[in-house]
């Protein structure tokens, strides 16, 4: 056979073998296995007992709509909450803006909803009576209490609004100190009990508090709030199934408080119903989360 055609032939079986890797390559993955049990983790902003209440009855509604088992994990911190969606150990997890944006970073998140509410969220300040006609600028030299160092409401979004609004750029040393607390219960009851001047907590807990009965608005009362921003969200792994995160979403979104039982589940959820959310919507959080060097090392 002339050369001219061995090197024909030879090309032409190369580009048939380089066009069939090129197809099998095209194909689409498949989609990771159903699951069948949803570790759903929650951020601990409160009491246990107070988070089974709030969650159990969402996570039944979501199983029975989804056709798998939802499972309530609480974790004992915030940091607990990340590490365990990086390690894989839940599989969705309700997260503020900041544990997001921290969790994202070693693992693929895929945002589905958040509460009505959550799109215009506020941090108030918070403080006993005494100090009410006074302003945060004017505290210099008082003690001041943060959420957790995760926390986007308790920590964030309030060392974000002392920056913007008062020029306090190191809240450590303006105020007496900067104590961090783990919930926001703890942060209210401290400014109550005078342990410290003024703490900084999410609106939400603070009206639930005064519903509860666990404060009395004339104990505590608000000093400041901060301007709105992107919340709490619902966020799943990747490597849930398409699918099924779809199938989530919705679980959630038909939620009508014109339906009595729906109505009870979105009371918990102190909120009127949920709304899609997605990552464009926290471009402005990151940026936050940067300036305060809050993103971590390897962000």
């Amino acid at each position: 056979m002339p050369w001219t055609i061995r090197i024909a032939l030879i090309v032409g079986l190369v580009l048939v073998s380089v066009s069939a890797v090129g197809l099998w390559n095209a194909r689409p993955q498949a989609e990771p296995p159903r699951p069948a049990v949803l570790r759903c983790g929650v951020l601990p902003g409160r009491p246990p007992e107070e988070l089974k209440r709030r969650f159990l009855p969402l996570l039944a509604h979501m199983s029975k709509r989804a056709g798998v088992r939802c499972e309530l994990v609480i974790p004992a911190d915030y940091g607990e909450l990340v590490s365990l969606y990086r390690r894989g150990e839940v599989d969705l997890a309700w997260f503020g803006a900041l544990t997001f944006l921290q969790a994202q970073r070693h693992r693929e998140a895929v945002p589905l909803v958040m509460r009505d509410v959550d799109a215009e969220f506020t941090t108030v300040f918070i403080v006993r009576p005494e100090h009410v006609d006074s302003n945060l600028a004017a505290m210099q030299g008082l003690r001041f209490g943060f959420g957790n160092r995760l926390s986007t409401s308790g920590h964030l979004m309030a060392r974000h609004h002392l920056s913007r609004v008062h020029d306090i750029e190191d809240p450590e040393t303006y105020f007496d100190g900067a104590h961090h607390h783990q919930t926001h219960d703890e942060t209210a009851q401290h400014v109550r009990d005078g342990r410290i001047d003024v703490g900084a907590i999410n609106a939400l807990e603070l009206e639930a508090m005064y519903r509860s009965g666990v404060l009395s608005p004339d104990e505590v009362m608000v000093l400041e709030r901060s301007h709105p921003y992107v919340a709490y969200l619902w966020v799943a792994h990747a490597d849930v199934p398409t699918a099924l995160r779809s199938l989530l979403r919705e679980a959630l979104l038909e939620l009508d408080p014109i339906d009595d039982e729906h109505k009870e589940l979105l009371e918990a959820q102190q909120c009127r119903g949920f709304l899609p959310v997605h990552r464009h919507e926290l471009k402005n959080m990151r940026s936050y989360a940067a300036i305060h060097d809050l993103l971590g090392d390897d962000a």
